[in-house]
């Protein structure tokens, strides 16, 4: 949803602004893995329900934040920068060009 509300923002609708917002901040605040990097593929309101780091669900922290980026979200660039180089680093294979995991 908070790539999809990205794109509202893009296309002029600035209603939807706290809600991109709101995305960007729990993925800030409750998904990203303050020890390691990265994100968590799941999580609750109290707790980190599944701490493994899977590519298919960081790929979506991705492309939300990108999005945020884009629609000009405070810091979303600089957490954009930081989780693709966690993603490259764990979860791209170079050999076969593609990602894994």
């Amino acid at each position: 949803m908070t790539y999809i509300f990205g794109l509202e923002k893009i296309s002029g609708n600035e209603s939807v602004a706290k809600y991109l917002e709101h995305g960007i901040n729990t993925m800030r605040n409750k998904f990203y893995d303050e020890k390691n990097g990265g994100f968590y593929a799941e999580v609750s309101t109290t707790e980190t329900i599944d701490s493994h780091k899977k590519a298919y669900e960081f790929a979506f922290a991705l492309l939300a934040l990108s999005t945020a980026t884009r629609a000009g979200v405070a810091g979303a660039k600089e957490d954009l920068v930081s989780a693709l180089y966690i993603f490259e680093k764990y979860f791209w294979d170079e050999s076969f060009g593609l990602v894994y995991g």
